[in-house]
């Protein structure tokens, strides 16, 4: 359900090349109203001259709101900027739907989807555009992922998939960025979530991200079933961002460890079949118990071991209703994942209460 959407201050249009075509950023805040507004600060700095910021409130619990619409009314007063309060936590995969689902019936040809605990260079977007226009083929794109407190690190340039057990991988963990072979854009398995730029015909060809995810795993699926459907999914490196990590998680670890176990076995059950799924279960599982060994060791506490538990057996008899909440996990209610919803949405001018 969308509790209210508010739109900002209408953008300038002069400037504004009709060579340039409309991009909605989407960025999604869930309690983390500091990481969001730095993120839109760095957005302020983008050459690229024609986008829409989409801010997803997605049911925060502190002040969010009403810190950024503060921030909003003194910062951005001639850009557009659309804030959508989804009024409940929807995860990665529904909070983003909301804001694809708007821009979709406005017409909007490109989204870029941000995490709200990433920095941005100022030539980045411009990047991801001319890699994109210059082939119909690319119907997905990331930019290379840096660490923002190691910005001489890579986070990710792209994803793999795994032969046995699909485990994905960031490529270029921990690498330089100036390594030769993060220069020029290649073709990738998946790319990095924290920073997805999709073109909208791979959104009317393949649907919307799966909400039976909600945490983790979203973005590979959505890559997987674009290269099904013969688009490209490339990393543009001379795009950069940098990206705080573990933002929602990094306080629980039993719920970082719930929705990847949960996530990975539903990937694999849409994704392998047979013999090879059995074998694929059996790989994840092994190397997940020695993984969740190892922090029960570290750590001292046995949470990891029982929310990997609860995460293979809810992903395996098909309960994703679920959610994980401190030390156990409860049904919750899911809004409705048939398409985009046509309820119609109040747009009040952000300066009213």
């Amino acid at each position: 359900m969308i509790e209210s959407v508010v739109r900002m201050p209408q953008a300038s249009e002069e400037g504004h090349s009709t060579n340039s075509p409309k991009v909605d950023i989407v960025i999604l805040n869930w309690n983390g109203w500091p990481d969001t507004i730095e993120c839109l600060e760095s957005l302020r700095q983008l050459t690229y001259p024609d986008y829409r910021i989409v801010l997803i409130d997605n049911g925060s619990t502190d002040e969010s709101v009403e810190r950024i619409r503060t921030w909003c009314l003194d910062k951005i007063p001639s850009q557009q900027l659309i804030l959508i309060q989804t009024g409940e936590n929807l995860g990665f995969a529904g909070g983003n739907n909301v804001a694809l689902e708007y821009g979709l019936r406005e017409g909007v040809g490109y989204f870029w989807l941000l995490n709200n605990d990433t920095v941005l260079d100022p030539q980045s977007l411009t990047e991801l555009i001319d890699v994109v226009k210059s082939d119909p083929s690319i119907g997905l794109a990331g930019p290379l992922v840096l660490f923002y407190r190691q910005p001489r690190s890579i986070y990710a340039a792209g994803l793999s998939i795994s032969k046995v057990g699909r485990r994905v991988r960031r490529i270029g963990l921990g690498q330089a960025p100036d390594d030769p072979c993060f220069q020029e854009p290649r073709d990738v398995e998946g790319l990095a979530g924290c920073a997805l730029f999709v073109r909208r015909e791979v959104l009317q060809t393949v649907g919307l991200f799966d909400e039976r995810y909600f945490l983790y795993m979203e973005e590979v699926d959505l890559c997987t079933r674009a290269i099904q459907n013969h688009f490209r999914c490339v990393l543009v490196p001379r795009a950069r961002i940098w990206h705080k990590g573990w933002g929602s998680v990094k306080n629980d670890p039993g719920l970082m460890e719930y929705y990847l176990a949960r996530s990975q076995i539903l990937y694999l059950r849409k994704f392998s079949s047979g013999g090879r799924y059995v074998l694929d279960v059996f790989a994840y599982v092994f190397r997940s118990f020695w993984q969740a060994m190892l922090r029960t060791f570290r750590e001292g506490h046995l949470i990891c071991w029982m929310a990997l538990f609860l995460g293979l057996a809810h992903g395996l008899s098909g309960r994703y209703t679920y959610s994980w909440h401190g030390n156990r996990v409860s049904p919750t209610s899911k809004r409705s994942t048939s398409g985009p919803s046509e309820e119609p949405m109040g747009i009040t001018p952000l300066d009213k209460p």
